[in-house]
């Protein structure tokens, strides 16, 4: 599964290589995401460069129209 999104981390300051923190992660578009659902592991990317991982605390569902 592959889209875009935003990532805002909720505890204010950057993470490190190594540190753990709570993110809220804003998808662009669901069509390229597959199934979604709590405990669902994932990594990302910005470009060719994993940049994190992660597991599927909560969904909160989608807005349809912006």
């Amino acid at each position: 599964m592959q889209t875009s999104g935003s990532i805002l981390l909720l505890n204010g300051k950057d993470l490190k290589p190594g540190e753990e923190g709570v993110v809220d992660i804003k998808f662009v578009s669901n069509e390229l995401l597959g199934e979604i659902d709590i405990g669902t592991k994932f990594r990302f990317y910005e470009g060719p460069y994993e940049i994190g991982h992660g597991e599927v605390r909560e969904v909160m569902g989608w807005v349809e129209s912006c």
